[in-house]
């Protein structure tokens, strides 16, 4: 656990030792001196210049040098001219005003936040509008559209019918970290009259691959809610449950991304206008 500190601290480093010896005929040598201040972190950090300091590791003993007395010694020999320029390490002025830093980044990081925040809520917006799509049942443009009607026709049934398709993702990749992105399963979602069905299919770099892994099906009646969370559909089970379904609209392998996203808050909502009873019930 990382320790809090709090007062000043002084730092004294030897830069080359010196023919000079201190008021305990102790050896010096020319060293350099910082200071820095702390409440809790680093707050302010200031180069003091140069010092002359015993030699031994164990004493922290040094002498302050003023422009008089480093003109005396130089002109004795005993002092180098000029001064040896000395580098302050840059970890020195990180550590030393790391109390601002860390509240610069968390300003950075609230702004961060609000800004992916303020995008998202535009984003669940204009999912939501469905800004320039067209009513009426899913247009089949694409090869990707072909497959996922041929792929549910046969699991429909007697005087069931196709809504609205689209390609989503379980999770959102880009926040999932490395193992949630490699555990993300791509999904064709198709709403129906009567329920909302899930093929499972490979999840594309370049795309949705074209393959049935497996399907879900979630009956209307098991649906309770279905809100939006940035570009996220997100369905509330009558068990608790939750199911999110992450649309890529901007995917140009299938056609009804923005319609999809739509018409599925909307129909869940007829759904519970018809038989509200229901929608609570599992």
């Amino acid at each position: 656990m990382g320790r809090l500190y709090f007062g000043r601290q002084e730092e004294i480093r030897c830069i080359r030792d010196v023919e000079i010896h201190g008021a305990d005929d102790e050896p010096l040598c020319l060293a350099f001196k910082t200071t820095t201040f702390h409440v809790g972190a680093g707050v302010y950090f200031h180069d003091d210049g140069y010092v002359l300091k015993a030699r031994a590791w164990h004493q922290d003993r040094y002498y302050p040098l003023d422009a008089a007395t480093i003109q005396a010694h130089q002109s004795t020999g005993a002092l180098p001219t000029p001064l040896p320029a000395y580098p302050i390490p840059v970890g020195d002025y990180v550590w030393g005003y790391l109390a601002w830093i860390i509240v610069a980044a968390m300003i950075a990081w609230g702004g961060f936040r609000r800004h992916r925040r303020a995008r998202k809520d535009q984003r669940a917006e204009s999912l939501l509008a469905g800004e320039g799509v067209p009513s009426g049942l899913p247009v089949l443009n694409t090869k990707a559209d072909l497959f996922v009607r041929e792929s549910v026709t046969p699991l429909l049934r007697p005087g069931e019918h196709v809504l609205q398709q689209a390609y989503v993702v379980d999770r959102n990749v880009d926040s999932a970290g490395v193992i949630g992105a490699l555990l993300a399963r791509g999904l064709f979602a198709v709403l129906t009259t009567e329920r909302v069905i899930l093929i499972s299919t490979r999840l594309g770099i370049l795309g949705p691959g074209l393959e049935n892994r497996g399907v879900e099906s979630i009956e209307r009646r098991l649906i309770r809610t279905c809100g939006l969370d940035g570009d996220a559909l997100i369905l509330e089970l009558a068990d608790g449950a939750t199911k999110r379904l992450v649309i890529r609209v901007n995917d140009a392998t299938l056609s009804n991304q923005r319609a999809f996203a739509r018409d599925l808050p909307r129909q869940v909502e007829i759904w519970k206008a018809e038989a509200p009873e229901n929608a609570a019930s599992s």
